[in-house]
């Protein structure tokens, strides 16, 4: 193996996460991703289950003023993400015209002599 070759399998390792398995091209590989995909869902599902099972059995001990409290939090965070959506459409607004000018700017011809001289400091 020459230089390249160590280069390459360096480089292949180092770019490579830890416990990554590098599959080949084939149908053989197919199937293996195939059944772990499968294997995942059935896995995600399982402790989905379990967690729903756990949270069936646990007791809930809530009196009025943190039922209250939590209501009153979930209203300020509805608030706040209308805040958002509405701070999120000006900026689109804003990107929207700023792309809008810079293509006007684009097609027009401009002299390259700025239109304001710095004044010589005495």
């Amino acid at each position: 193996m020459g230089i390249q070759g160590i280069k390459s399998n360096v480089k292949r390792n180092v770019l490579q996460k830890k416990g990554t398995i590098v599959l080949r091209d084939g149908p053989e590989n197919d199937e293996l991703m195939r059944r772990l995909r499968a294997w995942k869902l059935k896995k995600r599902e399982f402790q989905n289950n379990k967690f729903m099972e756990k949270l069936g059995h646990s007791p809930v001990d809530l009196d009025d003023a943190s039922i209250k409290i939590l209501i009153l939090k979930l209203m300020e965070i509805e608030i706040l993400l209308k805040e958002v959506g509405r701070q999120k459409k000006k900026l689109s607004k804003h990107a929207r015209r700023k792309k809008h000018a810079k293509k006007l700017r684009g097609s027009q011809h401009r002299s390259t002599i700025p239109e304001t001289i710095p004044e010589e400091e005495q």
